[in-house]
């Protein structure tokens, strides 16, 4: 049943560049890898069917620890249930988080915080669906938190989202509540009578080799991701003793898009200074990117209150804000 300062770049990089004149190289390179580091199934959440759905009003997440021994994540797959008339407008968007926010409970439970990975919005559709989000290469520790957000669904006209719930899990744990995120602040929630552990598979890959670039050509654009968190996109058009090369606009996290036409034909890794900011204005927006892990960005409006730094929210090494923001200064904070 349902109820109801610029950074200063290294580019002494040793790692291979990659034409688009070759695809085949790029292909066999990224399968090799592949093939040296094959998925497991860290978390399943999908046998034990609970015919229970989960309505879901703003944003919710699973607390899940992993089995086995893989931690780079590279497939992500969950059930729903829609109740709509399509407008085109329902979309969806899963995020990871680490639970090092503040305690909720007697029993030391630690709200979600810091995101460590955000998807890019899908489509959602009526009925019951499986939605799969697959080519990622997201280092995740133990446990952690799946947070699940969804727009466009008008519950004032009786349209309804709900997550399918299951348990036990087949591989891995999560406990019978979930968290629920009202006005910024995360609290703990369950159902009476009914362990709220989503429908939920996580694979992984071991981690991977820093500085192996993945090319995939869609339509008329190529589309590059890479390992390690260190890095930023390069390109050029012709290979020589004085190239010099540029840094690809729009390049964030670990993945860019660029056009077939784009006039470029090599692409290369190049690593950024642990600790150091680098700033691209692209258009209404900033990009902000920094070499190293275990970073936060924080910003302020003036330098004359020690006190008036905040958090960015932020990917693992990128974040994005926008050109007339009153925030001026930006710094990183060693966690």
């Amino acid at each position: 049943m349902y109820p109801t300062p610029m950074a200063i770049l290294n580019r002494n990089s040793h790692y291979p560049a990659i034409s688009r004149l070759a695809p085949q190289i790029a292909l066999v390179f990224s399968l090799c890898a592949m093939a040296l580091h094959a998925q497991e199934i860290v978390y399943d959440n999908t046998v034990h069917n609970l015919d229970f759905g989960l309505p879901v009003t703003g944003e919710v997440g699973d607390e899940v620890t992993l089995g086995g021994t893989a931690r780079n994540i590279t497939d992500v797959q969950f059930e729903y249930f829609g109740n709509w008339l399509t407008q085109g407008n329902e979309i969806g968007q899963v995020r990871f988080y680490l639970n090092d926010g503040p305690g909720v409970d007697a029993f030391g439970s630690q709200a979600p915080k810091t995101m460590i990975w955000e998807s890019p919005l899908f489509q959602l559709y009526p009925g019951y669906n499986a939605q799969s989000i697959h080519d990622l290469n997201i280092t995740v520790p133990n446990n952690f938190t799946v947070g699940m957000q969804f727009y466009g669904i008008d519950r004032n006209a009786g349209e309804e989202m709900q997550l399918l719930l299951y348990d036990p899990p087949t591989v891995g744990k999560s406990f019978g509540d979930y968290w629920q995120k009202n006005d910024s602040i995360w609290g703990l929630w369950e159902t009476d009578d009914v362990r709220d552990n989503f429908s939920l598979r996580l694979k992984a890959t071991g981690d991977a080799p820093d500085g192996v670039i993945h090319y995939e050509h869609v339509l008329n654009r190529l589309r590059l991701t890479w390992t390690g968190k260190s890095y930023k996109l390069q390109h050029a058009n012709i290979l020589g003793e004085h190239l010099v090369w540029t840094d690809v606009l729009g390049a964030g996290g670990n993945s860019a898009s660029v056009s077939v036409d784009s006039g470029s034909d090599f692409f290369r890794l190049a690593t950024l200074d642990e600790g150091v900011l680098q700033f691209q204005i692209l258009g209404s927006q900033m990009q902000i990117s920094w070499g190293g892990i275990g970073y936060i960005l924080q910003q302020a409006s003036s330098l004359d209150d020690p006190a008036g730094w905040s958090l960015v929210l932020s990917g693992p090494n990128a974040a994005t804000v926008a050109t007339d923001t009153d925030q001026k200064f930006f710094r990183l904070f060693k966690l």
